[in-house]
């Protein structure tokens, strides 16, 4: 089979498709790429460290093992399947389940499905829980509540309205075998209600950022319950990984991107970067890259310890339908934007 490559089309972001005013030189890009290339050393360096832990996810072949185990025995045993989380507690695995799954899988019958309808609660909106609750049948459900402390309010706030629901509709004895806690391994208040309830957990990995846990039981065990093919998932993200190594930049795709983001944030006044995918299945992924991008990138002080107040604005868009809602604004209005489309994986300026 074809090896399948993302690439990366950034011309229409170069002076010669939109001028000097616009567009990045190839002489900008040279002059960054030594020190892309520092930094891609210094994140190796650093794992090699032991920080960095979100590198190692894709290697995790027994957690994989284990999430298809218990999919595998619980897709048919449950009708409906609840994520609480927020955040990287949920953005990833939205986005996972969104790009690879069928777009109604919810109103697919069950046999064509594979698996469970899929719910999430993140945000605290007491319509939205009560509609989901409505909607579901608690006696045949699975909740998967999602907060590496477990002080994450809004999540618990949720998971307590909802694990008191279930614990009138089935029992307390019976809710129990309902719940799956994915938690710190070892500390935090979520980690000891598991211990005491006897919930079954799965590990938020140590050292991992919430936005970064994707690839781990966080991401992973939702998608494995909707059917996605997790260990052909996280082999891409190895595969990519390996991509990632090389510190030239134009072998690096990730390195790439950040340089024309970075070049054209401080070199061009493009202040905000617009993620617009064209297929729908990719417009979670544009939610979740405003978390990865503004959490990474938006600091208030410098290594330094000085005020920066840095970072780009990620805005999340679709075409075709926000051409048809913004994009007069995008080429007409502020020349302050870098407009990037994944999926066909064009970058270019306003």
């Amino acid at each position: 089979m074809a090896e399948s490559r993302i690439r990366l089309d950034y011309r229409n972001a170069m002076v010669s498709a939109v001028g000097e005013a616009s567009g990045l030189s190839d002489e900008q890009l040279r002059t960054v790429a030594p020190r892309a290339a520092k930094e891609i050393e210094r994140i190796w360096a650093e794992h090699a460290a032991g920080d960095q832990k979100w590198i190692d996810l894709p290697d995790n072949k027994a957690l994989v093992a284990e999430i298809e185990t218990f999919a595998t025995e619980n897709r048919s045993k449950y009708d409906d399947f609840i994520l609480i989380g927020i955040g990287g507690s949920s953005l990833g695995a939205i986005s996972a389940i969104q790009a690879l799954a069928h777009p109604y899988r919810n109103l697919l019958p069950a046999a064509q499905r594979g698996g469970p309808r899929f719910f999430v609660l993140d945000n605290p909106d007491p319509e939205k829980v009560a509609a989901t609750l409505s909607t579901v049948d608690l006696s045949k459900t699975l909740v998967n509540v999602v907060t590496k402390s477990g002080q994450t309010a809004e999540t618990m706030a949720n998971f307590l309205v909802v694990q008191d629901a279930l614990e009138k509709a089935v029992g307390k004895e019976n809710a129990r075998a309902e719940i799956v806690a994915t938690t710190d391994p070892e500390s935090g208040l979520l980690r000891q209600l598991a211990d005491h309830e006897g919930y079954r957990t799965f590990p938020v990995p140590p050292g991992v950022d919430g936005r970064q846990t994707v690839l781990s039981a966080v991401g992973m065990l939702p998608a494995a319950m909707c059917g996605v093919d997790i260990g052909g998932l996280l082999d891409g993200a190895a595969a990519m990984r390996e991509r990632c190594r090389s510190t030239d930049i134009f072998e690096n795709p990730a390195a790439l991107f950040a340089a024309i983001a970075y070049l054209a944030d401080t070199e061009k006044g493009k202040s905000m970067l617009v993620m617009m995918p064209y297929a729908d299945a990719l417009f979670g992924i544009a939610d979740w890259f405003r978390q990865l991008w503004a959490e990474s990138l938006g600091k208030r002080l410098g290594t330094d310890g000085k005020e920066v107040f840095a970072g780009q604005t990620p805005i999340k868009a679709l075409g075709a339908i926000d051409q048809h809602s913004q994009i007069q604004l995008y080429t007409e209005g502020p020349n302050d934007k870098l407009l990037c489309s994944p999926g066909s994986s064009v970058i270019a300026p306003r």
